[in-house]
């Protein structure tokens, strides 16, 4: 999905990393299992914040409560105006 390639970004690891095992992993997701995300990634900065809130909304199992490749593109080009926002406001300080 979207989500595990954000992650792989993110992150520099493949998400469910501590198991070679596929038959896990299945398991792991239909039990509703997410990859771990470390919580400092949303301390960090507006962009991973918003990654991570990305990440999260592409993991729902629920493919009808899953947020659409169009949806997340919006999400995407919604940051990046309000990062732009952010920074003027910044350099104006």
């Amino acid at each position: 999905s979207f989500g595990n390639n954000l992650y792989g970004m993110m992150t520099g690891l493949w998400n469910f990393y501590d198991t070679d095992d596929d038959d896990k992993v299945q398991t792991q997701l239909i039990d509703g299992e997410i990859p771990f995300i470390d919580p400092r990634y949303r301390e960090r900065s507006f962009a991973d914040r918003t990654l991570v809130d990305l990440m999260k909304r592409c993991w729902v199992y629920d493919p009808a409560e899953r947020i659409s490749i169009f949806e997340a593109v919006d999400v995407l080009k919604k940051a990046v105006e309000d990062n732009g926002k952010e920074e003027g406001v910044r350099e104006k300080e």
